[in-house]
């Protein structure tokens, strides 16, 4: 066990986070922590990192226990590079040709840029950076695929899926959680779920333990009205039976009735969208010296349902932004009807003063949605902002909470065409499965820039892919196009191998094959050594990139011969 967590409790003000919650973190545990925005993930996660303090409670720790954590806000010093960041956050430094091939790995071409000029999802990325690059036996991640593109988020799930120490994390990313935890833990309303499964299985044991609850608390209700006849027939409270029974009643009565969570209530109306939307005719941008695209056109269809997919830094948002309106192309034209109300969630929620509150960032007084017409305070309730949040200032509620807030505002205005960017970053998943059964039923036309993947392939039925240089269209889901994002890079996924049941002893193919994997494995051994000393030396960050791909492409040929070589050995000693 590395970690032990015993009454663990801790509030601000009235809103308690958790309540005298216990479990236990072990080594090479893989877990998932989950729960509503605001609900005190990461205020868990910091506790455990040593970061912050509980109210009540303790926490045990296994002696020299190496606990690293990748927040999600992070501050840097502005005056280092890129990779000064990394090696000044090592305790105990790893190889410089480790720490180059994570930062290359996470899109850092110059890793003598200062950090002063990096954006704020560069920054972020640096900070999975800092905590992927020292050894260490606890690993707390906090949203880790935030930032990353497709390439990026399969290369984390296999390095993460290596990792030999015990892992937690927070994230909206489904597919991600599916593949890579193998326990699950929930935060709901201060108290903790817990089941050793993956999400899918976490989903349906979670499902049938409430039905059980409610279905428990039915029996209850039965028992109760008879045992309510009896009372009300003026039995005395004379005998000792009868009082056990009476306080049997008023035990059963005070018991509360089983609650599901709150649902966020998406019940918006869009405004009517004439036969004219937006056209894109023969646009191109650039950025410095970069091509972004050129000579492209595509007319939004009136129940579009577009995502828009590529590596980072291909130029997706800024198309967004100029299908949007808010940024002008270089050459061509981008023609609106009138019509058109657009609504755009940019990427990051942009509320520079924090000390507004929060129902005054509404900036409304009513808002009309399909059947009624609310006040801002009703539905921030619908949002699941309870009214001791409504005068808070934006600085007390959680980063997802502001997200979640921001969507409210850019819904409200009643929009026919969505803009959105990255929309799950910081939204938790109770709140991205209304998102998606809403856009599912929204009259009107939904663009998105994400990469994630599961919402992707819930919400789109086509998408724009940047590739090599160029916009391409191409029906189908993200899955069904995810190869095409950089065909040369991304491989699809190797098929599962099942391993028939044993025979006894090995067949003269099996003794063969034996023979040759004893051979082949030093071999391997020896050509990663090398490797490992070519990279170590080398500072061209191109030539980098390539040599840690060979790297990794050894790696799990050597996991594979090793795999195969115990299984033929085991067969061998019967």
């Amino acid at each position: 066990m590395l970690m032990s967590v015993h009454q663990l409790s801790k509030r601000y003000g009235e809103k308690v986070c958790f309540n005298k919650i216990s479990f236990a973190i072990e080594d090479h545990d893989k877990m998932g922590l989950i729960g509503r925005n605001g609900c005190g993930k990461t205020t868990l996660m910091r506790i455990l990192a040593g970061l912050d303090q509980s109210d009540e409670g303790e926490i045990i720790r296994k002696n020299g226990l190496r606990v690293r954590m990748c927040m999600q806000d992070q501050f840097f010093d502005d005056s280092k590079t890129i990779f000064e960041t990394v090696k000044a956050s090592f305790v105990q430094a790893k190889e410089n040709y480790e720490a180059e091939t994570i930062l290359t790995k996470l899109g850092f071409d110059d890793l003598h840029r200062p950090v002063k000029g990096l954006s704020g999802g560069e920054k972020k990325r640096l900070a999975l950076a800092c905590a992927l690059c020292e050894p260490c036996d606890l690993l707390l991640l906090d949203e880790p695929t935030n930032h990353l593109d497709p390439l990026m988020i399969l290369w984390l799930e296999k390095m993460l899926m290596r990792f030999k120490g015990a892992i937690v994390m927070v994230t909206h990313d489904r597919y991600f959680l599916e593949r890579i935890c193998t326990r699950m833990i929930e935060l709901d309303r201060g108290e903790l779920l817990m089941a050793q499964a993956n999400y899918s299985a976490y989903l349906e044991l979670k499902e049938k333990m409430l039905a059980e609850k409610e279905a428990q608390h039915q029996k209850r209700q039965n028992f109760l009205r008879k045992e309510t006849e009896w009372i009300r027939a003026g039995v005395q409270a004379r005998t000792t039976k009868s009082r056990a029974r009476i306080e049997r009643y008023e035990a059963l009565k005070a018991m509360a009735a089983p609650e599901r969570m709150g649902k966020v209530e998406l019940n918006f109306d869009s405004a009517r969208l004439g036969g004219k939307t937006i056209e894109a005719l023969n646009v191109s941008k650039t950025m410095g010296d970069k091509v972004l695209f050129e000579d492209f056109s595509y007319l939004v269809d009136r129940e579009d349902r577009l995502g828009i997919i590529g590596i980072n830094g291909c130029g997706k948002s800024t198309l967004m932004q100029m299908m949007a309106g808010v940024l002008e192309p270089d050459t061509g034209l981008m023609d609106q009807g009138e019509t058109v109300r657009v609504g755009y969630l940019s990427q990051e929620t942009h509320m520079d003063d924090l000390s507004i509150r929060v129902i005054d960032y509404l900036q409304s007084d009513l808002i009309e949605t399909k059947e009624e017409t609310l006040s801002a305070s009703q539905m921030l309730e619908r949002f699941l902002f309870p009214k001791n949040l409504h005068y808070l200032t934006l600085a007390h509620i959680s980063g997802g909470e502001r997200r979640r807030l921001g969507l409210l505002k850019v819904l409200m205005d009643q929009p026919n065409i969505l803009f959105l960017d990255e929309p799950t970053n910081d939204l938790d998943i109770d709140t991205l499965n209304v998102l998606e059964e809403f856009l599912d039923e929204f009259k009107g036309a939904v663009i998105v820039v994400s990469h994630d993947r599961y919402f992707l392939d819930k919400v789109c039925d086509h998408v724009l892919i940047f590739q090599n240089g160029s916009i391409v269209e191409s029906l189908g889901s993200f899955s069904e196009n995810a190869d095409k994002i950089e065909p040369e890079i991304i491989k699809k996924e190797k098929p599962v191998v099942v391993v028939k049941p044993k025979s006894k002893g090995l067949t003269y193919m099996e003794k063969k094959e034996l023979t040759e994997l004893e051979k082949k494995m030093p071999v391997l051994e020896e050509k990663i050594h090398h490797l490992e000393q070519q990279l170590n030396e080398c500072s061209d960050y191109g030539k980098i990139k390539t040599l840690s791909d060979q790297l990794e492409s050894e790696r799990e040929l050597l996991e594979e011969c090793t795999l195969r070589w115990m299984e033929l050995s085991e067969k061998a000693e019967g």
